[in-house]
């Protein structure tokens, strides 16, 4: 297949802006919290963040959850934003979250961010008979592979772009998604 052309954008300042002044759930935030989650507090209305990592509950509005077993257990509030950012291939069932978030927030957008499987630096590693992932990566996505999964659980692709280097070999893909009818 044919991979459109898109932009190549730094994930981090696309994530942020998607989150300034709105109600932000991330998913995948990190424990301590990562980087990025203190980026987008810094912009956001409101947090509330979610690691299967966390203490039960923290102080910091973090909950602790599985979302491979249970995404029905995000906490339900008012979101005008969902950043699952660097997750998705850390699932089992990847889809069964996607599709849990949209019987869940029906009217609110997505922001996805996966690592593109066809890297240079995961295909140097290759070239070498290395497979060179994380440990806890379950799933690699391609363009069409990320494509096919967020439009088979029902979402509306906005926009999308490459990150961290030129298309086609860039380290992830990153998009904004909403709810289809």
């Amino acid at each position: 297949l044919k991979i459109p052309d898109a932009p190549v954008v730094d994930r981090g300042l696309v994530i942020t802006e998607a989150c300034r002044g709105k109600r932000v759930l991330h998913l995948g935030c990190g424990w301590p919290p990562s980087l990025l989650h203190q980026a987008i507090a810094e912009v956001a209305a409101h947090l509330v963040g979610v690691d299967i990592d966390a203490p039960a509950h923290t102080r910091d509005n973090i909950w602790r959850v599985d979302l491979d077993m249970h995404p029905e257990m995000v906490p339900l509030r008012e979101y005008d934003v969902i950043i699952a950012g660097e997750i998705l291939e850390h699932l089992g069932n990847p889809g069964n979250l996607l599709c849990a978030l949209r019987r869940l927030f029906p009217m609110t957008q997505l922001v996805v961010s996966v690592p593109n499987a066809f890297s240079s630096s995961a295909m140097q590693w290759a070239q070498r008979g290395w497979e060179n992932v994380n440990i806890g990566h379950f799933c690699w996505f391609s363009w069409h592979t990320a494509t096919q999964l967020l439009e088979r659980c029902g979402y509306h692709i906005l926009n999308w772009a490459w990150y961290n280097g030129p298309p086609v070999t860039a380290e992830g893909l990153v998009f904004l998604v909403e709810p289809g009818g």
